[in-house]
């Protein structure tokens, strides 16, 4: 039994489109999908062709991540308040630009699913953590260790952390395919992974891919994104172009400079001139 795993792929069509055409020379069986499809690249649209076309195929499994719950949520009259700019015109652009289909779909998709196939150990698979789209697991920490011990499968697959690995504690293991489309490495390349049942065990195997980036950041471009997440979009091209993830460093950067000149805490939207001058700060305006 062989099973390709894709996690975090942010509307990033073309790293998926590559992940896809290299999986299928290994002929998997079945095929998971780990959430967070959508935001942070252009066209959102593109992206959910392939998902149909993998739903279609059979033997694809999809569960939700935290980006599908944000749009979920805006779409059932959450005060989230989101507009043009650079701290939530990224999905307000996702939104805009997704079909009812494809927010139905997400819809009905769990936040986390056992896969039990013949002869095979069961798998729990699961965006962030059990119960828990949100929280991150990385190798090693507490958290993570926390997690395997909660679950009764011997094999826990994950995303949501952008980090690709393996962890094993007490004869359970952790999975992290790595992220599709939005790379935090320090490589531009794709990341997924393949699950394969040998000799009484689960044993994964990490892998990558290239696919043109450029042309990535090209659709960001031209989409009208830039246009309504300036900063973000230039963040997405960073990491899509450096392999660096800097969101968090930019939003602590500038929401640090807006209370240093306000002169009290931010609790809700940082003004869009904090993040532009954050960017510059950082070299990515």
């Amino acid at each position: 039994m062989r099973i390709a795993l894709f996690g975090d792929i942010h509307s990033n069509h073309l790293a998926l489109e590559a992940c896809l055409r290299e999986a299928k020379g290994f002929a998997p069986e079945a095929w998971v999908f780990l959430g967070d499809y959508v935001s942070d690249c252009a066209y959102p649209e593109r992206t959910m062709k392939l998902i149909w076309e993998a739903q279609a195929r059979g033997n694809a499994y999809f569960i939700r991540g935290n980006r599908e719950e944000y749009l979920l949520n805006h779409r059932a009259g959450a005060q989230d308040h989101w507009q043009i700019g650079s701290q939530t015109g990224s999905l307000l652009y996702t939104y805009e630009h997704l079909s009812a289909r494809s927010l139905d779909f997400f819809e009905t998709l769990p936040d986390q699913m056992r896969l039990e196939f013949p002869g095979c150990a069961p798998i729990r698979i699961c965006h962030g953590a059990p119960g828990a789209v949100r929280r991150l697991l990385f190798p090693g920490t507490g958290e993570s260790k926390a997690a395997l011990e909660q679950v009764e499968e011997d094999i826990l697959v994950g995303a949501h952390c952008h980090k690709q690995f393996e962890m094993n504690w007490k004869g359970k293991r952790l999975v992290n395919p790595g992220p599709v489309g939005i790379p935090t490495d320090g490589t531009t390349a794709a990341r997924y992974a393949l699950l394969d049942w040998c000799e009484g065990e689960w044993r994964p195997r990490l892998l990558s891919v290239d696919y043109d980036t450029e042309a990535a950041v090209r659709e960001i471009r031209e989409s009208g994104m830039s246009e309504m997440a300036r900063v973000w979009a230039r963040m997405s091209i960073h990491s899509i172009t450096c392999g660096e993830e800097i969101a968090v460093k930019c939003i602590e950067l500038a929401r640090s400079l807006a209370v240093q000149e306000m002169g009290e805490p931010i609790t809700g939207m940082i003004p869009e001139r904090y993040w532009e001058i954050a960017a510059e700060k950082m070299g990515i305006l």
